[in-house]
């Protein structure tokens, strides 16, 4: 083995002879610091091990993807089965039960932005999941809790209460760009907030609830407490300058999401403590109620922020009120508000942009714009093992973010799923193209179950 500019480089040359066969096996193993006493150590046992029980290890291995399949999605579109397929292979191959830690946006293989952890594990790869795997979504949530003190400290540092989850999250949770505008995009703390409560909606491990999901919900809603001002001129709250999920707006004043997300958190901080029977704070309610949502009332659609001009836009910003956040607005509004951004985009958008635009045309029901939405992802994959790259001439390969996305374009959209507290919600908007299909072993409150959907009709059959 040999170090090259490009890492580690191992070469074998064999002599094969003709009409003989060869199996070659490599075996590999991977620790963290904090995984084992001398990672180094534990990785080579375990690699002598399995070299010396190949065959073992190879059924281990078979076992434990067919235990993983067990949750699978199914479709009557050959292309759509593929790219489904692909999408869950690529998430449970970078996700271990029990680990703690989520990947970041390139995965286990991709150290594009550090490996850092985003919105983009909450957001966009979480979801689905945490549907078909939560003891693979519980990666997710136990990070944000180990991660606690270190957004306790980014609040401290800002005069701020509660906890700060850092927009580029590492070992520790404290920022690590503090310097940049993006570490201002507090929006996140509100997709950690939401996180926690449909892991607790999913799992009904009220366990979980009651010792890390309440806390992280509590914190989140002090800090969006501490970091609203109230205007006394209109009578209402506001967040000012913050970087909206939109990064091309860079630190604007009263971005929509951001408002909206900690209005949901405070009300979901009230909604938890309430079911625990612990204390409420009465600011919760207070600020709630009166935090501002930028509305253009002649249009009918949400503003992205104060001022906003109806500049380019990189990717779902304001339209994420509508999913995930599932803001109440009528129909009219909702349609104003997707048509109005879908023209927004830069011509060469990212995937961020287009899958989410597609769960909303079902909300609407129009299918047809989803299916449309589904093949504008296309221009994003790459080659014979469908990598995915943020844009379609941004070689980030391979984005579990869009992968995400993707799911949940076909989950929640053509799906119609959404987590609620009473029943997992459910709706057939299949395209035409798309004449069935089949979540195999979706879960909610602990309890797992298939949903066939055909001919307009969805079906549940519990396991």
């Amino acid at each position: 083995m040999v170090l090259t500019s490009g890492g580690f480089e191992r070469r074998v040359d064999i002599v094969g002879e003709s009409g003989r066969t060869y199996f070659f096996r490599k075996f590999g193993a991977l620790f963290a610091d904090g995984q084992a006493e001398d990672p180094i150590h534990a990785a080579a046992t375990l690699v002598a091990g399995s070299m010396a029980h190949p065959d073992q290890v190879r059924s281990m291995h078979e076992a434990a993807w067919a235990k993983l399949w067990e949750h699978d999605i199914e479709a009557g579109h050959a292309g759509v089965q593929m790219l489904v397929r692909n999408a869950l292979y690529q998430l449970y191959a970078n996700l271990g039960e029990g680990v703690g830690n989520p990947p970041g946006p390139t995965g286990l293989t991709g150290n594009a932005w550090g490996g850092h952890l985003f919105y983009d594990g909450e957001l966009w790869t979480y979801p689905a999941i945490l549907l078909l795997q939560p003891e693979l979504a519980r990666n997710y949530v136990d990070y944000r809790f180990r991660t606690l003190p270190g957004a306790r400290r980014n609040a401290a540092a800002h005069g701020m209460a509660g906890a700060q989850f850092a927009w580029e999250g590492a070992e520790f949770g404290d920022e690590t760009i503090p310097g940049l505008v993006y570490s201002v995009q507090h929006h996140i703390n509100s997709d950690v907030a939401l996180t926690q409560w449909q892991y607790f909606l999913v799992t009904g491990d009220q366990d979980f609830l009651e010792k890390q999901g309440a806390p992280i919900i509590v914190e989140n809603a002090d800090f969006w407490v501490s970091r609203s001002v109230y205007n006394t001129m209109f009578d209402r709250y506001e967040i000012q300058q913050v970087c909206c999920a939109d990064e091309f707006a860079e630190v604007q004043d009263n971005n929509a999401l951001t408002n909206y997300g900690a209005k949901a958190t405070l009300e979901l901080a009230v909604r938890v403590q309430t079911l625990l029977k612990r204390p409420v704070d009465p600011r919760w309610r207070e600020v709630a109620a009166k935090l501002w949502i930028p509305f253009n009332v002649a249009e009918q659609r949400i503003i992205e922020y104060e001022g906003y001009n109806g500049a380019v836009i990189k990717q779902a910003d304001a339209t994420l009120i509508i999913y995930p956040w599932e803001m109440p607005l009528d129909s009219a509004a909702k349609r104003n508000t997707v048509g109005y951004y879908r023209t927004r985009y830069e011509a060469e958008k990212i995937m961020m942009g287009s899958a989410i635009d597609g769960v909303i045309d079902c909300e609407l029901n129009d299918a047809e714009s989803s299916w449309r939405m589904f093949l504008d992802l296309l221009g994003h994959i790459r080659g014979d093992f469908l990598m995915v790259s943020e844009s379609p001439f941004n070689e980030t390969i391979s984005l579990l973010t869009g992968l995400g996305g993707m799911l949940q374009l076909v989950m929640m959209g053509w799906g119609g799923l959404r987590i609620h507290q009473d029943d997992l919600a459910a709706a057939n908007h299949l395209p035409a193209a798309v004449p069935w299909m089949k979540f195999k072993g979706v879960w909610h409150d602990g309890r797992s179950f298939d949903l066939h959907y055909e001919a307009g009709t969805v079906r549940r059959i519990d396991r």
